[in-house]
């Protein structure tokens, strides 16, 4: 599907109106249908700590991860995103990237699927290696219902081109990431504070409109970057006040440095893995209004395949993917 085909359409869907009035007889029946197969539209965020503290993620919830650059937000979305489009192949999983192409979100594809460094990935091409390309080209049929648009997209471009994907692979949406909420272009506003603020009260409106649950990144304001003692909380996102009012959930996530993954408690065994910068250790926490931190958790980030697990979860059998 190319960008023309995308946005002509896209344009049918532009100006649709999704609003709906409801009363009490006609929710009855809505809920029904609704609470049906609830359980098959849950998404996992693939940390069971959080998974068991949420009963995981609604259709209608709004999620904001907020964490410093390069700290581990899109590789977080990317393993929410894959782990998910694994376990409800039915279901189409929209990755908006406004940040990175094509060319690194398949590189990373390919690191978390085989287990490869970014070099290896690279080589594999260079020296067209046969094997591993045929193991490559095997990820696009295995991961056909996770779709990337890319590019500076509009918040009003979210609505018509998720309907226009849908109508394309003809498959319903199950979860939309946008990666990241301060890159979203908006016509209205100029000023950043404002097109934030607009911005996520918008994806909040979609998300309830599509009935989808929707992931967005946001980056840290200066000021809680330079306060590092403080750690993040629910008014850290970058550019608005706003994000902690339309998120029903909040994910702030810190990278663990040596003094600090002492103060979680992380075993040594892992604490030497961080000193042969084998993985990294991130510090996540769900944050909810008036209720301040409500669980927190150690991850584990591998530097090399990308993948990330909760500390003393086996993936293999602890994982709910």
């Amino acid at each position: 599907m190319n960008p023309e085909e995308l946005k002509q359409l896209a344009d049918k869907y532009r100006n649709v109106k999704y609003d709906r009035v409801y009363d009490p007889a006609q929710m009855y029946g809505s809920y029904s249908e609704y609470i049906k197969n609830i359980q098959g539209r849950k998404i996992s965020l693939g940390i069971p700590a959080f998974d068991k503290a949420l009963g995981m993620i609604r259709p209608s919830q709004l999620v904001t991860i907020i964490g410093g650059t390069n700290v581990g937000k899109t590789t977080l979305a990317m393993n929410i995103s894959i782990a998910n489009a694994t376990v409800g192949r039915d279901k189409l999983v929209i990755f908006f990237n406004l940040e990175i192409d094509q060319n690194e979100i398949y590189e990373r594809l390919l690191q978390m699927e085989y287990d490869l460094w970014t070099y290896e990935v690279e080589n594999a091409f260079l020296n067209n290696d046969k094997e591993l390309l045929t193991k490559f080209e095997g990820v696009g049929n295995k991961y056909k219902n996770f779709i990337s648009v890319i590019g500076r997209v509009e918040i009003d471009d979210i609505m018509p081109y998720t309907k226009a994907i849908e109508e394309f692979y003809h498959k319903d949406t199950g979860l939309i990431v946008v990666d990241y909420l301060g890159l979203l272009k908006n016509k209205q506003f100029t000023e950043e504070y404002a097109r934030t603020s607009d911005n996520i009260m918008k994806l909040k409106e979609i998300n309830l409109s599509l009935n989808v649950p929707i992931i967005d990144l946001s980056q840290t304001s200066r000021a809680d970057v330079k306060n590092t003692d403080k750690g993040l909380g629910l008014n850290s996102g970058k550019g608005s006040g706003e994000i902690e009012n339309s998120s029903q959930i909040v994910i702030t996530i810190d990278k663990l440095d040596k003094d600090k993954a002492l103060g979680q408690n992380v075993p040594y065994d892992i604490l030497e893995q961080v000193e042969k910068q084998e993985i990294y250790l991130l510090h996540a926490k769900i944050q909810k209004k008036k209720q301040g931190s409500y669980a927190d958790t150690v991850l584990i980030q591998n530097r090399k395949n990308l993948r990330i697990t909760e500390m003393g979860i086996n993936p293999q059998t602890d994982v709910p993917f």
